[in-house]
């Protein structure tokens, strides 16, 4: 009986820390787990500011081991629904930056320190959708970040960015990267993010994770804009959906 008992809990705790480290991204600013070797990650977020308008961003991604992994992201992906549904397109010389949408290759590398501290350096690198070749330009959104587990409930990130004026928009092209999720139930997690400055990404996000199942996850949250961000007020959903 108490093999029994032992191995239940046992279970329980792989579980547990599996919820944990399945969030790929908290909501903006990634979570600094990598997705394990040969197994896949996928996540659609979708930020309503009113009624009539909302972006969506799509989130694909492959472990390739040693710290690796590498997968494919549709940004700003912009809907007008006053009359049917319409996806909004910009091009060079286009105004208001940043371009919309976005198709970037993303790259993350982790270096683990110890049980409690990793690194980690990434990338999304890419061009804005265009059917003329002309109007084609790169961007990219550059990263690194220090993540801290003090124990298997809490996590704490932070880490520097640097970015263009055709991902970013106006604003600040160098700035930082916070965040936190703690685990504060079987299926809930609690989360915060917040990218600086005053460009089209500098926002805060306060939410919650809800794990439906082993393998797939809701997340809800508010996203409030920095003084001076040309971004707005909007509720964000998620949803996560992996293989590990």
């Amino acid at each position: 009986m108490k093999c029994v008992k032992g191995w239940l809990l046992g279970c329980m705790f792989c579980l547990a820390g599996a919820h944990i480290h399945a969030q790929q991204n908290l909501v903006n600013v990634p979570s600094g787990d990598i997705t394990p070797k040969n197994k896949w990650f996928f996540q659609q977020q979708v930020n309503f500011s009113n009624i009539q308008t909302f972006t969506s961003k799509t989130h694909f991604v492959w472990g390739l081991g040693k710290g690796w992994e590498v997968g494919a992201n549709l940004l700003n992906m912009s809907f007008n629904t006053t009359a049917r549904p319409v996806l909004r397109t910009s091009a060079p010389p286009n105004k208001p930056t940043p371009f919309y949408p976005v198709g970037v290759i993303t790259a993350q590398k982790q270096w683990k320190v110890n049980n409690k501290w990793s690194i980690n350096v990434g990338t999304q690198a890419g061009t804005n959708l265009s059917r003329s070749i002309e109007n084609k330009r790169f961007t990219h959104f550059t990263y690194g970040l220090a993540r801290f587990n003090p124990n298997k409930d809490l996590k704490f990130l932070a880490g520097p960015y640097v970015s263009d004026r055709r991902m970013l928009g106006d604003g600040n092209l160098v700035g930082y990267m916070a965040g936190i999720e703690w685990h504060v139930h079987k299926r809930w997690l609690l989360l915060f993010d917040h990218i600086s400055g005053n460009n089209k990404n500098s926002v805060s996000v306060l939410g919650a994770t809800y794990n439906v199942t082993d393998q797939f996850q809701l997340i809800g949250g508010w996203q409030i804009p920095n003084p001076n961000s040309p971004e707005v007020n909007a509720f964000v959903v998620e949803v996560n959906i992996f293989n590990f």
